[in-house]
């Protein structure tokens, strides 16, 4: 915990911590709650360590900018500092304010009535307005992705269970084929809207956190890649620190939550259905390319595992296109 004592010492003035506490709700990153106070008055704050090397695939620079503007609207995080930590590796963070409340379960988010509040509050955020590029990041992502695994000599020699860099070079052209046509509104997204990161405080306010994968974006990718998020469940204590079940919304639940969705943002209901299963491949692509660049990452998430199953969903859904 020496290095949690020096990032507050350094960041925080006159402070005195109190405690501190490292949550297991991240995969990438390393993530904190301490307490501290300065003379008489105490507070509570989020410590956030990146992963190493990870900013050469995460904008650091656009999410800082999304993270204000969220706080500035008071509807995400409250930015207090970014900090660089280790003179060696470098390793940046963020401090922000604690926000009371709770992380939601993958049981929660499958519950109705919490996916309702889901949906209204992504209708809000995506269309907030923030001053950075509004290209959909999804293909620049991937190729970016691609790239980073293509200069690993290891992992483009790779042969996983008969997955080799031919099969995913496959699935990247098959999506950037049919991507372009899309009908999708590009808007904010937060395209990783998975359990834990989404907090619902006391008052059943939801509120959007990690924006490290934010940015202007196809809002049906959005809404797909939550929906296949109530697919895995991250609480998990056991290798692969992750479970997976075949649990993807309905069509009944799906038209429930995009009916929730118009009220506050108006949405094609019809183009997403047509386009339902591109977005689909897009996540299950996208996240399994992230997996596999993270292959050789020292948390214990099993990378490895994950990247198997997100690849065959990928690869048997445009077998079945």
């Amino acid at each position: 915990m020496n290095k949690i004592f020096n990032i507050v010492h350094d960041n925080i003035p006159n402070s005195q911590i109190i405690s501190i506490k490292k949550l297991n709700i991240a995969i990438t990153n390393e993530v904190y709650v301490c307490c501290y106070k300065i003379k008489n008055n105490k507070f509570k704050v989020i410590i956030k360590i990146f992963g190493i090397d990870t900013d050469k695939f995460i904008d650091r620079k656009k999410e800082n900018i999304i993270v204000k503007v969220l706080s500035d609207y008071n509807i995400g995080s409250t930015l207090i500092t970014h900090f660089t930590y280790n003179n060696k590796t470098e390793q940046m963070g963020r401090i922000e304010k604690f926000i009371d409340g709770k992380t939601l379960s993958c049981n929660d988010i499958n519950n109705k009535s919490i996916a309702k509040l889901i949906s209204k509050k992504m209708a809000i955020f995506h269309k907030i307005e923030v001053p950075i590029n509004k290209e959909p990041m999804l293909i620049s992502m991937i190729n970016r992705f691609f790239k980073m695994i293509c200069c690993d000599i290891y992992k483009k020699q790779l042969i996983i269970n008969g997955v080799n860099i031919n099969d995913i070079t496959y699935c990247i052209n098959f999506l950037n084929k049919k991507i372009h046509k899309s009908k999708s509104p590009i808007m904010l997204c937060h395209n990783d809207l998975q359990e834990n990161n989404i907090i619902m405080t006391p008052d059943n306010e939801l509120i959007f956190i990690d924006m490290e994968y934010g940015g202007y974006n196809y809002i049906f990718y959005d809404i797909v890649n939550h929906f296949y998020e109530q697919c895995f469940d991250y609480d998990i204590n056991l290798n692969p620190y992750f479970q997976y079940n075949d649990n993807f919304p309905s069509i009944e639940k799906q038209k429930l939550f995009l009916l929730e969705y118009d009220k506050y943002n108006n949405i094609n209901i019809q183009d997403f259905c047509d386009e339902l299963l591109i977005y689909k491949i897009a996540s299950n692509l996208f996240w399994s390319l992230w997996a596999l660049l993270n292959i050789n990452n020292t948390t214990q998430f099993n990378h490895l595992k994950y990247f198997l199953i997100r690849f065959d969903l990928c690869y048997n859904l445009i077998k079945s296109y």
